[in-house]
């Protein structure tokens, strides 16, 4: 439930949607309330068939007065995001996922990027890759540091890992938000953003983040589905921007393409 009563907004809302509950979500949850920066309201959306299932998982888990949650009966992640970001008291928007661990400082170091350069309006970091144990990968989230090298790429590929972000609040707002389903609704919001506000974005160089790799996630799943739904965004950008370059974008999410690029993947892991 949501706490109402009166006491100053803080500066940051902390965003998790959630489906389901798997081995890695206290992990998570863990880890958003052992942050270095405390001042902040940690918003949890129970969406799907076992939203009530979640609610009492969290409710016999944490008594953290910061933690406010939220059941919808819609499904999706977009309208959970939408929903979150709507009700989010905070001038910043931190998101996170149920499956991954940020590093004690993230919150800290984002949000003090982000207070102390007000041109920026989405900020991420280094990420680590690990498996399903917490064993850390050989992979590598594709890192690009600046503005422009985020931009000049983000036709082609998203180096901007999703729930490792920082955001102000009214950048989402001002592009409304998530529209788009399960496999782009990242990528498209972040074109929008380069294109229809003033804020610039950043990584940090710094690891301050841990994606977890596992069979379960949704884009590991169904390439087809996954090459429809990014191929369509980067086909908007194409005839709504003129942008020639998300032709690149389509080559580069299709499943034999992908299926290359795990193959490669696993050599890699074997020679090392």
């Amino acid at each position: 439930m949501r706490n109402t009563s009166k006491v100053p907004a803080p500066k940051l809302s902390v965003l998790l949607a959630v489906n389901k509950i798997d081995a890695y979500l206290q992990l998570a949850i863990d880890s958003i309330l052992a942050q270095t920066y405390r001042d902040f309201e940690f918003l949890i959306i129970c969406n799907g068939s076992k939203r009530y299932e979640i609610e009492r998982f969290i409710n016999d888990n944490y008594s953290d007065t910061r933690i406010v949650i939220e059941c919808l009966s819609l499904e999706g992640l977009t309208f959970a995001l939408n929903y979150g970001i709507e009700i989010a008291k905070g001038v910043y928007i931190a998101r996170h996922d149920g499956d991954d661990v940020s590093f004690q400082t993230r919150f800290e170091k984002q949000l003090f990027f982000l207070e102390s350069n007000p041109e920026y309006g989405v900020v991420g970091c280094i990420v680590q890759m690990i498996d399903e144990h917490g064993s850390i990968l050989p992979d590598k989230f594709l890192f690009q540091e600046s503005h422009e090298s985020i931009t000049n790429l983000l036709p082609i590929y998203n180096s901007l890992c999703h729930p490792a972000l920082m955001f102000r609040r009214d950048a989402l707002l001002k592009v409304n938000g998530y529209l788009y389903g399960y496999f782009s609704e990242d990528h498209d919001l972040f074109i929008r953003l380069a294109h229809n506000t003033i804020y610039k974005f950043k990584n940090l160089p710094e690891i301050l983040f841990q994606y977890r790799r596992h069979s379960n996630q949704l884009t590991a799943q169904n390439l087809t589905k996954v090459f429809s739904e990014v191929s369509a965004i980067h086909f908007i950008n194409i005839f709504q921007r003129k942008n020639y370059k998300s032709l690149l974008g389509i080559i580069w999410v299709l499943p034999p393409v992908i299926i290359f690029k795990r193959f490669i993947r696993r050599c890699i892991r074997r020679l090392r």
